[in-house]
C-alpha cells in the first residue's frame, strides 16, 4: 500500500542578489555533464546505463507471467515504476 501526500506551502521569501561582477560559461556534453569556462568538470551520471540491469531482469519476469493475470498487472506496474525512476 503507497500513501502519497502534497502539501501547498505559500511563502514570500525575498533573496537579494548580489552580483559579483564574474561570468561563467558552461558546455553540457555527453562525456562530461558540464564544463565550465574556468576549467571545472562534472562527470556525467549516466543514470539509465546503472539501472538498466535491474530494468533487463524485470522485463524477464514480466514476459514469464500470463496475459491478463493479476501477477502480470502488479508486475508490470513494478517494472514501469522502476523505469520512470530509473532503479
Amino acid at each position: 500500500m503507497e500513501t502519497h501526500v502534497q502539501f501547498a506551502v505559500k511563502a514570500d521569501r525575498k533573496i537579494e542578489h548580489v552580483p559579483t561582477g564574474r561570468e561563467v560559461g558552461i558546455d553540457v556534453g555527453l562525456k562530461t555533464y558540464y564544463t565550465a569556462s574556468d576549467g571545472q568538470t562534472l562527470e556525467n551520471p549516466r543514470l539509465f546505463r546503472k539501472a538498466e540491469k535491474q530494468i533487463k531482469r524485470l522485463s524477464r519476469r514480466l514476459s514469464r507471467k500470463k496475459k491478463g493475470g493479476k501477477n502480470r498487472n502488479k508486475e508490470r506496474q513494478e517494472a514501469g515504476q522502476s523505469v520512470s525512476e530509473g532503479k
